[in-house]
This record gives C-alpha cells, structure tokens and sequence, in this order.
C-alpha cells in the first residue's frame, strides 16, 4: 500500500484511504479493457487492506468503548461485510462480464456511503475519546496492519 502521511494520526491515514479508495474506483472505471483486470486488483487489495485494519485496530478499540459507539462499530461492520461479498460476486463476474460496470458503480456508492458514515460518526468518537498519542499509535498499528501477512 502506498505510504500515508508522516505524522498522520489514525484518523488522517483512514480519511488519506478513503480518497485513495475512490481514486482506484476512477481508475478502474477509466482503464482500457486490457489494463481493467489489473486496475480492479489493485482496487481489491487496498480495499481488503484498509478493511482487515480497520477491523483489527479502530473496531476492537471503539467496541470496547461500550454503548453507543459499539452498536455504531456493529452497523460499519456489516456494512463491511456488504462490501466484502461485493467485491467476491464482481471478481466472479469477471471485468469483462457486462453486469460488471453497474455491480462496480453499485459498489462504489456503497464504499462512499461507509467511508461517510466513518467520517461523519466515527472518525469525531476516535477524536473525542482518544488522545493525540493513542491515535498516533493507532495509526502505525493500522499502517502495520495492511502489511502483515498479505
């Protein structure tokens, strides 16, 4: 994954990725029919990557928080799980299948429906609840995230 910005907090890195995110749906929807297959991977693999980290780094620490903001990680987490069987039903399509373009716009609206929701209620909960420091940390926890294991 391309590097985030230096000194970012979690909230900086996750807001850099969702912008990256929407800049590969570009990408994909512009890419010649040759260079569309390799355009949608590089799209699947950063969504992937920014999932699995925000899961095992922002999600488990809001959700110990208790309450509210546990319900609220439950509701991005389903929303996840959407964009996850999305992403398999279009990779079984195939970039050449010609359902492919509206289950790419579909899914695109859907991404930007939940990076919203994460700016908008999160993202203000991460600020408010945790200090400078601790989303610093988060931050190379979430950046170490989407390079372990893959």
């Amino acid at each position: 994954m391309p590097a985030s910005p230096p000194g970012g907090d979690v909230v900086d890195v996750l807001a850099d990725q969702h912008r990256r995110i929407e800049a590969l749906f570009t990408a994909v929807e512009a890419a010649a029919p040759r260079r569309r297959i390799e355009a949608f991977a590089l799209l699947v693999d950063f969504v992937r990557r920014h999932e699995h980290a925000e899961q095992a780094v922002v999600h488990r620490r809001l959700r110990d928080q208790g309450g509210d903001v546990a319900r609220t990680v439950d509701d991005r987490l389903d929303e996840e799980q959407d964009t996850a069987r999305s992403l398999g039903d279009l990779i079984q399509l195939g970039v050449d299948d010609s359902r492919f373009a509206g289950g790419l716009r579909a899914l695109r609206e859907s991404v930007r429906a939940h990076a919203a929701h994460e700016e908008a209620i999160e993202f203000p909960e991460i600020r408010r609840r945790f200090g400078e420091d601790v989303r610093r940390s988060m931050a190379s926890q979430v950046l170490a995230a989407q390079t372990e294991g893959w």
